[in-house]
């Protein structure tokens, strides 16, 4: 018997639904993939790279979890619905603490401003990251991938910041550097023992009580991935960072995102801490929503972070990450 016309619409009405819902239910299966995807590193550790993308995933799991509630896939709406439970435990811890700003609120003296800033070795703009440094009010700058032709134009901040060090040209890969408008009192520009990662750091004299602000870059996760070399780096920084007394901050770009277990371990053996500070750096040609927080500003003693952000793009592949370090204990 001949197909209607409206039987016929009817049918394609209910293919093209159907098609849409296996779509939609393969999208959410591949979230649940992506997301236990790092359980198998240790297999493969390729693997392991999806779990700086929680952020990202969280998001695009509550975007699954309306599209299943509107089609009333209720098993996908479901697995949607752990994946942002999921997630969304692994963000909170770093999301900006409001409570942090209140305490500094109170009668508090003027914070140190700290920035850092991954200057990137193919930069073509930078009389134009120059001049951002030089008006960015910092007290203190950091900056990492700084070669000899950057550590040349960076002369030009010694109008505003006389004080710096750094190790660029006379050690093997020191790319690490600090300047400051406040007197060095002590300083270090090296490896670690003649490990990577190459630290550099400075001791300071702020609000009549020393404070050392330290700069590193953690290497790219792909480099020595099999090796683990991003993981025995960030070993070194934190029994390195263990040692150093008295209050500490810690800043630069660590390839990896404050959840992820690199920096768990890290926090966990050098005392130092970056909850409640989310700031999305790189890379700067993607949208906001798709960037990943890889720089960042750790502090340990009695001084907190408050204010940290990102700054504007100035012709890295990294947005500047700022801060403000206030005294939680007199």
């Amino acid at each position: 018997m001949p197909l209607t016309q409206a039987n016929r619409s009817s049918r394609e009405s209910s293919w093209f639904w159907r098609g849409v819902r296996t779509l939609v239910g393969a999208a959410v299966l591949g979230l649940l993939v992506a997301t236990v995807a790092p359980f198998a590193r240790g297999a493969m550790p390729l693997l392991g790279l999806f779990e700086h993308f929680s952020a990202q995933l969280g998001a695009a799991a509550l975007l699954g979890f309306i599209v299943t509630l509107l089609l009333g896939m209720r098993r996908w709406m479901v697995v949607a619905l752990a994946l942002i439970v999921w997630h969304g435990i692994a963000l909170f811890p770093f999301l900006p603490s409001p409570a942090a700003s209140e305490v500094a609120a109170a009668g508090a003296p003027p914070p140190l401003k700290v920035l850092s800033l991954n200057l990137w070795y193919m930069s073509e703009q930078r009389p134009e990251t120059v001049s951002y440094l030089l008006g960015s009010g910092a007290d203190v700058i950091g900056t990492v991938e700084t070669t000899n032709e950057w550590r040349r134009d960076l002369e030009a901040l010694q109008t505003v910041y006389p004080y710096h060090v750094d190790c660029v040209g006379k050690v093997f890969r020191c790319g690490v550097a600090l300047f400051s408008k406040l007197p060095i009192t002590d300083s270090f520009a090296d490896r670690i023992d003649g490990k990577l990662p190459t630290v550099v750091w400075a001791k300071l004299e702020w609000q009549g009580v020393p404070i050392t602000v330290a700069e590193l870059q953690m290497i790219n996760p792909l480099i020595g991935l099999r090796e683990g070399f991003q993981m025995q780096q960030e070993a070194t920084a934190a029994a390195y960072f263990k040692t150093l007394p008295g209050d500490l901050v810690v800043m630069g770009d660590f390839n990896s995102a404050p959840w992820s277990g690199l920096q768990r371990d890290f926090r966990a053996v050098s005392g130092l801490d970056n909850r409640g500070r989310l700031a999305f750096t790189w890379p700067t040609w993607a949208p906001a929503a798709f960037r990943l927080p890889i720089d960042q500003i750790f502090t340990r003693g009695g001084i907190g972070a408050r204010d940290v952000r990102p700054g504007p793009a100035v012709g890295s592949d990294h947005l500047p990450i700022l801060g403000e370090i206030f005294r939680t204990a007199p």
